[in-house]
């Protein structure tokens, strides 16, 4: 994993947008280089700015996810008074070049939004991924770090690992543990001591409660005097329950005598009311059911002679009615017949009344329906002499379109077309024009016209045309002149810069071998003359007194040439871009040319071709053609003036005969009017006739009807005379016989159906209830009488129930006993199978709680230690191997190792130069020690990033303590760790002696108002 770019707006101290590229130069050049600065210029904002893009954390608030919220409580990450923020970092990894964005805004109303998170593939600038919760994981993924390893893995915490080479055992452990971030085993040991501790506390617990219920078991010798209990109490409750049922027999037995005696004398005493009832209703209502009967047979014949006599009433109150009615109607069709009359003006009978009246109709429709086809006819017309008017020639007759002055528009139409025609003959003898010919005259002028406007306007064109062409020649020949001229220069700028270019790669292989003797220079103070060097074997030392360090001078010098280089190739680039230009116009113009020059040969055939058309030998100026053009126009008006004209002329002929037929349907709308009111005077002629007809017709018929109506009253009156007689004489001798004098007298003793009916029931209602009652009374001395052999008449029914209740006293108290013997005995049995229970449950605890017995006896501890003790062991030991294996490389004169029994807690040095000397590793030198703690620092990278191919590091504070010698070292032995590796290494540090030895530095500046400022430097 590489970063390759970061985009920086608006974070903490770094107002405003800032760039920096590690794939362009001086960055893409320097695999060392260093980010410096002052105290609070905002160093590691820009690691800040990494895991933000990527993870959207910050190692400073490393408990926190970045959000909203946080940024406004924190008042951190976004640059006071602004109102957006973003960080950018692109970075490549094995499946490709990726840009990860963050970025946050305030709202309009100054609060801010939700920060924002999106991947995009850096190359085609597709959309990945979006959001604060997605995004981390996709980086995760693509890098192969998550981001604990990715911030052990990139930001070396090099000064942590000096403090943790110089600290005891336990401190060693601590510091161990936080940089590894292996507080985890710390957990996992206790975790296994506190679940040994809950599952031995449950096991425990169900113990107590077992060693609990078996104190309050049962002796054996109590569990055999309850079963005897027991028995006992069912034998005398088995006893006492059969005397029992025996007492409530003997009860039960008196208490049915006393109700069979109660209901006896109830019934006796029901028989009694109804006799005397029945008496009542003997005395009022026996001789009225008695006549009735007698009548029974001759009943149907008395009720029909009495509706007899009441029918004759009601058909003579019918038919004096009717006849009243049928006199009022007759009257009303009298006064129809004279309204009829008036109408049609002639008389008329009731016969031919309706028949005169339906001709009348058919005469006034016929002449209406004539008049209103004759009026439709002349609204036509009238429409069509409007539409007339609505052309040109006829708009001064506007307001004759109503109709009224039919006569004066009809001498002003003939006046007028006269005098056009008069004008029409005049023109066409002028202009010798034959009318039938005259579209097509006006056909050829106007074709004429348009050939000589286009003759015009080709002409114009190739005018032009041929003014551009001089223009055009005369650019082609200065920008030729002008590319000639600047080819030769750009030359010899090509030739200075090469030449500048060589000189720069000699400096700069003259300065990296300076720095490679300055590397030695430690080395050679202590050569003597004489002794073999060891590095080249050599026994001369020429350098050993005189060492001339000219490094600045070299820098310097390799500046000026860059500058110069720089400013040949600025001038390289511009002579470049305007020869580019001028060759582009140059190409451009010689198109312009051939498109000009093939426009004109355009020209010329078109203009062939006009006067060819025109019959024009020689085209002469504009001017000329533009007289033609005026003399051309002018015979066009002469002519389309005759064409207006004939128009008119044709206009008004064809108005003047609409005019005609007009003025005829006039004459003929006047007649059919007049033979309409002379009829009729009225607006709806069939309404009339309707209104007297239909009353009419319906007064007819209904007089029709009354009269039908008397004569059957009359016929049915008559065969009710006839039926009334019959009757009387034959009933008139039997009810003389009953003593009536007439039939009259004799219905005034029939009772009504349901009258007689109700009387009936009522007199067998009695009669049956008497026999019900006599019959209860004796089923009650019947059942009396099966009783009393049953009953002890030695006790009555009170001593009886004071027996029962004494029973019942005490059988009640056996059986409570019974309950409380045998829920003692229950309870006994259910706690001895708790306990059987229990104790399988405590059996079962033990065999599964075995694994967490084992884990807590080997890794457990109420703090953790133990475990975490022993994965710190085996994470140092794995740190170590990793740690010498980097040392190897970076220095191979020392090797780490953990101490021995009998050595002190302190880590170990091995000194290879000293025949494998063990000493502590307090014993080593600032720069050894930086030497050692940095290989440490890789090696956690290494552990942490395990398959990953990490490509950038950052290196942070841990050169302030180094004495210059040691500062010299350790930064050599970076730039041996770069050469290897091929790393980009990044040095985080204020140490202003840096900027000596790591010259391409990434500088933050910070100004007067506290915002920094991103500077790259570099040679």
């Amino acid at each position: 994993m590489k970063i390759l770019k970061i985009k920086i707006k608006n974070i903490n101290c770094l107002r405003c947008e800032w760039e920096i590229n590690f794939q362009a130069p001086p960055l893409s050049e320097a695999g060392l280089f260093a980010i410096t600065g002052p105290t609070g210029s905002g160093k590691s904002t820009i690691l800040d700015a990494i895991t933000l893009a990527l993870f959207n954390k910050i190692p400073r608030f490393e408990s926190n996810i970045i959000s909203k919220n946080f940024i406004e409580k924190a008042g951190s990450i976004l640059t006071r008074n602004e109102t957006d923020c973003f960080v950018e970092v692109d970075y490549s990894c094995k499946k490709g070049s990726y840009r990860s964005k963050w970025s946050v805004a305030k709202n309009k109303r100054g609060g801010l939004r939700a920060n924002d998170m999106e991947l995009v593939n850096a190359v085609t600038s597709e959309i990945i991924v979006s959001g604060n919760k997605e995004v981390p994981i996709k980086n995760a993924e693509l890098i192969g770090l998550n981001y604990d390893q990715f911030i052990k893995s990139i930001l070396l915490s090099q000064g942590e690992f000096a403090k943790f080479l110089k600290s005891d055992k336990n401190e060693r452990g601590k510091l161990l543990e936080d940089i590894t971030g292996m507080s985890i085993y710390r957990e996992i040991g206790k975790r296994a001591f506190e679940k040994s501790k809950e599952k031995n506390e449950g096991i425990k617990t169900k113990v107590d409660i077992i060693e609990s219920e078996e104190g309050q078991l049962l002796t054996q010798e109590r569990e055999d005097k309850l079963e005897n209990l027991i028995h006992t109490i069912n034998d005398e409750i088995n006893n006492k329950e059969t005397c029992h049922s025996k007492i409530k027999k003997a009860i039960e037995v008196k208490i049915n005598v006393e109700q069979i005696e109660e209901e006896i004398k109830n019934y006796n005493n029901e028989e009694k009311q109804i006799t005397g009832n029945l008496e009542i209703f003997r005395q009022q209502h026996a001789q009225r059911i008695s006549r009735h009967e007698q009548l029974l047979p001759y009943l149907n014949e008395i009720r029909n002679y009495i509706s007899g006599n009441d029918s004759i009433k009601k058909f003579n109150e019918e038919i004096k009615n009717e006849e009243t009615q049928l006199k009022n109607k007759k009257d009303e069709v009298s006064k129809t017949l004279n309204s009829i009359s008036k109408l049609i003006n002639s008389k008329v009978e009731a016969q031919n009344a309706i028949k005169a009246l339906t001709d009348y109709r058919d005469q006034v429709i016929y002449h209406v329906t004539k008049k209103i086809a004759v009026e439709k006819a002349l609204n036509e017309q009238k429409l069509k002499i409007v539409s007339h008017l609505k052309k040109p020639a006829l708009v001064q007759y506007k307001n004759y379109e109503s109709g009224e002055r039919i006569s004066e528009l009809n001498s002003k139409v003939c006046n007028e077309l006269s005098a056009v025609s008069a004008n029409v003959d005049i023109l066409i003898k002028q202009n010798r024009i034959n009318p039938e010919k005259l579209s097509s005259h006006i056909e050829l002028l106007r074709e004429k016209l348009r050939a000589t406007e286009d003759l015009k306007f080709q002409v114009e064109n190739f005018t032009e045309n041929r003014e551009k062409q001089k223009e055009n020649e005369n650019a082609i020949l200065e920008t030729a002149e002008l590319i000639k001229k600047q080819e030769p220069q750009l030359e010899k700028i090509i030739e200075r810069k090469n030449k500048v270019s060589s000189k720069i790669t000699e400096v700069r292989d003259k300065r990296e071998k300076k720095l490679r003797e300055k590397n030695l220079e430690e080395e050679r103070q202590h050569l003597k003359q004489g002794e073999p060097c060891p590095l080249c074997g050599s026994p001369h030392h020429p350098y050993i007194h005189e060492y001339f360090n000219n490094n600045s001078e070299l820098t310097k010098e390799l500046q000026d040439l860059e500058n110069e280089r720089n400013r040949y190739e600025n001038e390289i680039q511009d002579l470049q871009s305007e020869i580019s230009v001028n060759s582009g116009r140059l190409q451009a113009l010689q198109k312009e040319k051939m498109v000009i020059e093939n426009e004109m040969v355009s020209q010329q055939n078109k203009i062939a071709v006009r006067k060819k058309q025109l019959a024009i030998e020689k085209v002469g100026n504009v001017h000329t053609l533009e007289a033609s053009i005026a003399k051309i126009e002018n015979e066009i008006k002469s002519v389309a003036e005759l064409e207006k004209l004939i128009l008119t002329k044709n206009d008004l002929h064809e108005f003047k005969k609409e005019v005609d037929v007009y003025t005829q349907r006039l004459n003929e709308y006047a007649k059919a009017k007049k033979e309409v009111e002379s009829r009729y005077t009225g607006t709806n002629i069939r309404g009339d006739c309707d209104t007297l007809s239909s009353p009419l017709n319906k007064l007819n018929d209904e007089i029709q009807t009354s009269e039908g109506k008397i004569n059957s009253y009359k016929t049915q009156m008559d065969q009710l005379n006839r039926q009334q007689l019959k009757s009387e004489n034959i009933l008139k001798p039997t009810l003389s016989s009953f003593g009536y004098s007439d039939i009259l007298s004799s219905f005034k003793d029939i009772l009504p159906d349901a009258e007689f009916n109700n009387l009936k029931y009522q007199l067998s209602s009695f009669d049956g209830n008497l026999k019900r009652v006599q019959a209860l009374i004796e089923n009650a001395n019947e059942r009396k009488k099966q009783l009393l052999p049953n009953d002890d008449s030695t006790k009555t029914k009170e001593q009886l129930s004071e027996e029962l209740a004494e029973m019942i006293q005490t059988l009640n108290h056996a059986k409570q006993n019974l309950l409380e013997y045998r829920a003692e005995k229950i309870q006994n049995v259910t706690r001895k199978n708790r306990i059987i229970k229990l104790k399988e449950q405590v059996d079962e605890t033990r065999q599964a709680n075995l694994k967490w017995e084992l884990l807590c006896k080997h890794i457990g501890d109420a703090t953790g230690k133990n475990f975490s003790t022993f994965a710190q062991g085996l994470t140092l030991k794995k740190l170590i191997i990793l740690a010498n294996e980097r040392l190897k490389k970076l220095n191979d004169r020392y090797l780490l190792d953990i101490p021995r029994s009998e050595e002190d807690d302190d880590l170990t040095i091995i000194d290879t130069y000293l025949g494998e000397e063990r000493r502590s590793v307090k014993t080593l030198s600032g720069g050894e020690t930086f030497i050692v703690s940095l290989a440490l620092a890789l090696a956690l990278s290494d552990l942490a990033s395990r398959n990953v191919k990490i490509e950038s590091l950052y290196i942070d504070e841990g050169f302030g303590s180094l004495d210059p010698e040691s500062l010299d070292l350790a930064i050599s032995t970076l730039e041996q760790l770069q050469i290897e590796s091929n790393k980009t290494i990044g040095i985080i540090s204020h140490i202003e002696s840096l900027k000596e030895r790591i010259e391409t530095q990434i500088q933050l500046e910070k100004g007067s108002n506290g915002f920094s400022k991103i500077l790259i430097a570099g040679i």
